[in-house]
């Protein structure tokens, strides 16, 4: 899995964020509960110019998180929404 996540992170970096956030939509998928993923996962979204999508990324993990374990996301989730928004 870290290789994954370094290869959609170098892809990110190189100016191809939607091919990053491809890999890392498989990886929450198998992982819902990793909040790093979401992030990372927004933050490709906002860099391939989808705010939109970053958006309902923190909804959809919040929800997950809400109803799978009765707790908010991180701090650091939480902040990464609230410069989105």
């Amino acid at each position: 899995m870290d290789f994954v996540i370094a290869f959609a992170e170098r892809l990110r970096a190189e100016g191809q964020p939607a091919a990053g956030a491809q890999l890392l939509v498989e990886l929450v998928d198998q992982d819902p509960e990793r909040e790093e993923l979401h992030r990372r996962l927004m933050r490709c979204y906002v860099d391939a110019g989808e705010p939109a999508r970053a958006l309902r990324q923190y909804h959809f993990c919040r929800t997950h998180l809400l109803r799978e374990h009765g707790i908010e996301p991180s701090a650091e989730t939480r902040a990464l929404f609230e410069a989105l928004v």
